[in-house]
């Protein structure tokens, strides 16, 4: 018998087919032998300005969680004026931007996001995912557009490494039919930006984790607290 549509198996004979991940489905969509990408073009998630943060004291995330890293990423929905103005740059009316399985959060240190392969099972894994499921995609409150906040752990040190943060929609709802796109992803977040890290500060400089951007009047970056804002990192 042929797997049906959306599952797949790599074995002939199998007594059962694997159910492809959420955003996959079957290739071929009968007798699937493998799981392919499957997206919907929807109203971008919004990443916030200075919300790509670290968080937790140095020591005390070691000692915690085991030298790693902790941060959070904060993002939200166009509200209605922008993503009219989104439709016109995409070339398409009514663009999705409520989800009724909420969002993957998903972070690398690559900014291509590769996923896991076969073939690079023995690596690190290049892209990591968790899913983040919001109140309002069930009662589509006002809270639909956000903002929310997800945290999570990096297997390296943020300040060794740069990481990468997007967000991407799970189960698009046309907003005029309100019917749901079963199992496809939207259209991801832009990734956030590079950073400065220990290593790219060479041998004469250091990473300052507590440079702070000019005071209003100034035109000197100033050094004070620890700064949890990644991006305002500076080499000096």
């Amino acid at each position: 018998m042929l797997c049906e549509e959306g599952k797949y198996t790599g074995c002939q004979g199998k007594y059962e087919c694997e159910e492809c991940p959420v955003g996959r489905t079957s290739k071929p969509k009968l007798g699937g032998t493998h799981c392919i990408a499957e997206r919907v073009t929807t109203s971008q998630p919004q990443i916030l300005r200075n919300s790509h943060m670290y968080t937790g004291d140095q020591q005390q995330t070691a000692l915690r969680v085991g030298n790693l890293s902790s941060v959070c990423i904060s993002w939200k929905m166009n509200n209605e004026e922008d993503r009219e103005i989104e439709s016109l740059s995409v070339g398409s009316n009514g663009l999705p931007f409520e989800f009724l399985d909420g969002f993957f959060i998903q972070w690398s240190f690559k900014t291509t996001f590769p996923p896991p392969t076969k073939e690079n099972n023995g690596d690190r894994v290049s892209t990591n995912q968790s899913h983040f499921n919001h109140q309002s995609a069930l009662d589509f409150t006002d809270s639909k557009l956000g903002p929310w906040t997800f945290c999570f752990n990096t297997s390296v040190p943020v300040h060794l490494e740069v990481v990468y943060v997007r967000v991407i929609g799970i189960t698009p709802i046309e907003p005029t039919t309100r019917t749901a796109y079963t199992k496809t992803l939207g259209t991801p977040s832009l990734p956030t930006n590079i950073y400065p890290t220990a290593q790219s500060c060479g041998d004469v400089m250091y990473l300052s984790q507590s440079s702070h951007p000019p005071s209003k009047g100034l035109s000197i970056w100033e050094i004070g607290a620890f700064n949890r804002h990644i991006e305002e990192w500076r080499c000096r």
